[in-house]
Formats: structure tokens, C-alpha cells, sequence
């Protein structure tokens, strides 16, 4: 896992529902708003079967399926984080886009404290580039 890698993550997130829109949902009229009982995770598997059913340029798979596989990878990085002040963090900084002062208000830290625990842990934890 590289830095980087976690910075493109709202990117991808965006690029997945492009992919779902224009390819599988209008058809199918499916709504992947409503979390999937068993799991309470949002369930895309309609959406992902119908993408891969579909007279679809094979490209266009491809990259769909590497989008979703990629970004399994960050969530999996991101929510496997043990310390709950890092992961919390984490997904406001690379899933939510916020910024330190936004994230220190609303955890009750200083914007410099939190960039500093998330700083090192990812030095820790990251890839060089």
C-alpha cells in the first residue's frame, strides 16, 4: 500500500459509480442504497453480475473489474487499522476528503496531532513510491 494509492481512493469510489450507472443500474433498475441484511454493507453484486453479463466492451470490464478490486484493497487497508483514532482518521482524510482543522474539530484534536499519528503510522505501514 502506498500513499498515493490511498489519495486516489474518492477518484476511484466515483469512476465505480459512473461504471454502475451507465452500464448496470438504468437497466436493471436496481438500488444499491439499501445495505444487504446479513452483512449491513451496501450490496452490489446486482450491479456487478449486470456488468459483467452485458454486451460491454471488454475493456470496459476490465477496468471496472480492476476499480472494484482496487478499491477493496484500500477499504480492507483502511477499516483493518487497529487503533480506532487512525482508522477514524483515515477514512476522513483519504475516504471523506476532510481536512485536518475539519477532522481536529469534530474529534476534538488539534489538526497538527492528527496529521502527525497519520503521518507516522502510514510511514510505518506504507510503501515508498
Amino acid at each position: 500500500m502506498t500513499v498515493e494509492r490511498l489519495q486516489m481512493y474518492k477518484i476511484i469510489e466515483t469512476e465505480i459509480e459512473l461504471y454502475k450507472r451507465k452500464y448496470a443500474l438504468p437497466i436493471l433498475g436496481v438500488d444499491t442504497t439499501k445495505p444487504n441484511v446479513q452483512s449491513s454493507r451496501i450490496s452490489d453484486s446486482t450491479a456487478n453480475s449486470a456488468i459483467q453479463r452485458m454486451n460491454v466492451d471488454p475493456y470496459i470490464k476490465a477496468e471496472y473489474k480492476r476499480l472494484v478490486a482496487e478499491k477493496k484493497e484500500l477499504d480492507d487497508f483502511i477499516y483493518g487499522i487497529k487503533d480506532e483514532l487512525i482508522k477514524a482518521v483515515a477514512k476522513r482524510r483519504f475516504i471523506e476528503k476532510e481536512t485536518y482543522a475539519e477532522m481536529g474539530r469534530a474529534l476534538n484534536y488539534s489538526p497538527k496531532y492528527l496529521k502527525n499519528i497519520l503521518t507516522k503510522f502510514l510511514n510505518e505501514r506504507c510503501d515508498a513510491v
